[in-house]
């Protein structure tokens, strides 16, 4: 089976070397979106073999929909110029737990198979507010980096108030702006042709679902226009498509990795001193990949165990 690995990567230039190489394989292919903040130069890994850079960079705002378009643009170059018959979706800090013929074998033996998350919302499946009912219908007012608001219109309930008084203590600069959407914006509803679902950005999916997710989105531009209000658009844009679009023999519900929540960074980074959990994620045979790492001495513990596993 011919895998596409497409990774979006903003630092650590070590760490992505070590990742690509760690994966090189005669059957794999390394798509590679550099966020345009990066002051990094990684154009040499193109002398690894079948390392391909996206084009188009964009500056990726966290829970923004910056991180949709430029993923949709990644999608739409990688199927122009790799081979793969399966695309694997890492961040730069992902790793694999598992060695090349083993995810190789793996992803052959489930070839026409959906690996991503996906909860119909509202759902108390995610720890997500109101199980994710504000991102449908709240408008994102961003307030720092990392920090959104959402401003649900017209609505006078303890959670919106909540908001308003998260942006007077985040920024109060914002405050008109959050009022006026508070008192003048319309009601927001999710496009009703679609059951709205969420779950893990990252996933596995086979070519042909992209190329069906992009010709959907072609087809229906106020999807991603809708999108463009909903605070972590990345969290629902491709769960939704895929779980309205594929039955549910075609769908799993996992996107094959490990990830430590909780704490701050979140996700946590998975150190040497989570010996038990690695080892724990290197023998459980649906678990391909951890997230995040950024030592290259968790990674070369993980390659001991995998030889021995």
């Amino acid at each position: 089976m011919n895998i596409t690995y497409l990774i979006f990567a903003h630092a650590n230039l070590p760490f992505l070397e070590h990742l690509i190489n760690r994966l090189e394989a005669p059957n794999t292919d390394f798509f590679i979106h550099i966020d345009k903040k990066s002051k990094e130069c990684f154009t040499h890994l193109l002398s690894i073999r079948n390392v391909y850079f996206a084009k188009n960079r964009f500056d990726i705002k966290w829970g923004d929909i910056s991180m949709v378009k430029a993923l949709l643009s990644a999608c739409e170059e990688l199927t122009n110029v790799c081979k793969g018959e399966m695309v694997v979706f890492l961040g730069g800090t992902d790793y694999p737990v598992k060695n090349n013929q083993y995810i190789n074998d793996y992803l052959e033996s489930h070839k026409n198979i959906n690996f991503i998350q996906g909860y119909s919302l509202p759902t108390t499946s995610l720890n997500w507010t109101e199980g994710g009912r504000r991102r449908i219908e709240c408008y994102a007012l961003r307030l720092q980096e990392r920090c959104i608001a959402t401003i649900e219109p017209n609505k006078l309930t303890f959670n919106n108030l909540r908001q308003i008084i998260k942006v007077l203590l985040k920024n109060p600069y914002k405050i008109k702006q959050a009022l006026q959407i508070f008192f003048t914006y319309p009601s927001r509803k999710h496009p009703d042709y679609l059951i709205p679902y969420g779950g893990e950005f990252w996933w596995i999916l086979p070519t042909n679902s992209i190329k069906r997710i992009l010709k959907y989105t072609k087809e229906h531009p106020d999807f991603f226009s809708y999108h463009k209000n909903t605070s972590n658009p990345d969290e629902l844009y491709f769960n939704t498509l895929v779980y309205n679009l594929y039955n549910k023999e075609e769908l799993t519900n996992d996107c094959l990795r490990y990830i430590k929540w909780g704490g701050e960074p979140s996700p946590k980074n998975i150190t040497k001193e989570d010996y038990k959990l690695i080892n724990k994620c290197v023998k459980e045979s649906d678990t391909l990949f951890v997230r995040k790492i950024d030592n290259i001495e968790v990674c070369q513990l993980i390659d001991k165990l995998c030889l021995l596993s």
